[in-house]
């Protein structure tokens, strides 16, 4: 029942349903293509229990990964460092910021040299395992 619990808050922070009602049962709103369609899942089986937050793998270290990004990003494009610090700090998961990082590379390369995204890249390349 937590696996339930994490999809739903996941699917719920994602926009693909949202909680319509929480009592007596939780009445899911699912939206698909301007369609909204309601399911009733017992609350019971769900409300007891705290839904655990998304475990944002390791968040305390994503966001020291991103702090660190963004400082370097600062240095190497300057005053056109803005857009990409937005995206830097709108990725919430290690899997988002390692594909942004591969973009990033690309435009470091351009602003920088080549040499200096090569050295980003690498610095950084930790963060698929994190």
């Amino acid at each position: 029942l937590p696996e339930i619990e994490m999809v739903l808050k996941a699917l719920c922070d994602e926009g693909y349903i949202v909680v319509v009602s929480e009592s007596p049962s939780i009445r899911i709103a699912t939206v698909n293509q301007n369609v909204i369609a309601t399911h009733s899942l017992p609350a019971k089986e769900i409300l007891p229990r705290e839904i655990p937050p998304p475990v944002a793998q390791n968040s305390q270290q994503l966001n020291l990964a991103k702090n660190e990004m963004i400082n370097e990003v600062n240095v190497l494009l300057g005053k056109d460092a803005n857009l990409v610090i937005m995206k830097i700090q709108n990725a919430k998961t290690n899997d988002e910021l390692f594909a942004l990082l591969m973009g990033l590379k690309k435009i470091i390369g351009m602003y920088a040299g080549a040499d200096k995204a090569e050295k980003f890249a690498i610095k950084f390349t930790h963060i698929a395992t994190m």
